[in-house]
């Protein structure tokens, strides 16, 4: 499942996750924020954050953390990437 959704991050062009990433919130958070990035980028983000926070929300607590699991796992594969790209 983190293997799709690193796919995900990658085909939407999502920016490189910081070396030490806090949590995939943090991540949707500083990646939605940041100007620079395409609109498009920034409204994935969006969804992707306000998607969580949602499941939260009605109380899916074990789903919700079963999401943030995954996304953290995905961004340490998608963080891989960029090292092997620059090699």
């Amino acid at each position: 499942m983190s293997t799709a959704v690193a796919e995900y991050l990658r085909a939407k062009r999502f920016p490189e996750p910081n070396d030490y990433e806090v949590s995939p919130d943090d991540y949707l958070f500083r990646t939605m924020s940041d100007e620079h990035q395409p609109v498009e980028v920034r409204l994935d983000a969006a969804a992707s954050l306000s998607e969580m926070g949602t499941l939260k929300n009605f109380g899916y607590l074990q789903v919700c953390m079963r999401v943030r699991l995954v996304y953290e796992d995905a961004l340490e594969v998608y963080k891989i990437s960029f090292q092997r790209s620059a090699a």
